[in-house]
């Protein structure tokens, strides 16, 4: 898996299994519920995990960039026509944007 040592995905495995929180605010407290995926915030480790995790999506143009959760694409044309056919086509073409989010439960918007 990517020249990770099995050592150290096999711990973040046993660190990612059988989370629980709890919601507090006021006077609520809920009772105890499962975390079923995403990672702890302000992990230092969550860093190397989202590189690992989001690096196919910057491979999928030479004009793609990733930093941590955020994904960006350059297009260069002549029109904004051109331009936006390019981004369309590299988020709905087989393999692309859409599709990597999809297989991997991650969500994009713009407004983002």
């Amino acid at each position: 898996m990517a020249g990770i040592p099995r050592e150290h995905t096999d711990w973040m495995m046993r660190r990612f299994t059988g989370r629980t929180t709890r919601l507090v605010f006021d006077d609520y407290v809920s009772d105890a519920f499962d975390i079923v995926d995403g990672l702890d915030q302000g992990d230092p480790h969550s860093v190397l995990c989202y590189l690992f995790f989001n690096s196919p999506l910057a491979r999928l143009d030479e004009n793609s960039r990733i930093y941590i959760d955020d994904y960006h694409a350059l297009a260069i044309g002549d029109s904004l026509r051109e331009t936006t056919r390019a981004i369309t086509e590299l988020i709905m073409k087989q393999g692309g944007v859409d599709e990597w989010g999809v297989t991997h439960n991650s969500q994009f918007g713009a407004a983002k």
